[in-house]
């Protein structure tokens, strides 16, 4: 028995159809995985910036809790005595807490603080200097969300120069 050519079309345009719907149908499922896969993926993702997120919120509060600390010790015990700034007037500053701390404020090339680039940041933020007594002074600052807290070694001239020693020793960076 023969088959009509007609017939034969038929035949052979249902057989097409059959693969191109069974190919179709194996491509949906695997763009429905590929989906399946991107948003787990997704989710972790979201997952892991909460996570994140929530440790840069305890560092911040770790770090305003450091700086408050340091502030208030700072506050209530630094400074020379009278017989160290009864010195330092005989050695001509008029008024040497505020004296020495405008010149250390003055001096950026004592903080010892680098960016990536080994380049010397220009601005700093939140900057807290206070003479410790008559030879130490301590300056706090930040730069790029880095909390940096320095100790630095003065002396004073008998002509009242105010001199910084070389010795510059980094106590913190958070």
């Amino acid at each position: 028995m023969q088959v009509s050519p007609r017939k034969n079309v038929l035949i052979y345009g249902q057989i097409y159809l059959y693969v191109f719907v069974a190919i179709l149908a194996v491509m949906c499922v695997a763009l429905f995985n590929a989906n399946n896969a991107l948003n787990e993926s997704l989710t972790q993702a979201h997952e892991e910036n909460s996570s994140i997120k929530e440790e840069n919120e305890l560092i911040a509060d770790i770090l305003k809790k450091v700086r408050t600390q340091n502030k208030n010790l700072l506050r209530n015990q630094s400074g020379p005595n009278e017989e160290e700034i009864d010195e330092l007037k005989r050695k001509g500053l008029d008024d040497p807490y505020n004296n020495i701390i405008s010149d250390l404020g003055s001096r950026r090339e004592l903080i010892p603080l680098k960016d990536e680039s080994g380049a010397r940041p220009s601005v700093f933020e939140n900057v807290s200097m206070y003479l410790l007594n008559s030879k130490w002074a301590y300056a706090s600052f930040d730069y790029d969300s880095t909390l940096e807290q320095t100790l630095l070694e003065y002396r004073v001239s008998d002509s009242g120069e105010i001199i910084w020693e070389a010795g510059v020793y980094p106590l913190l960076s958070i």
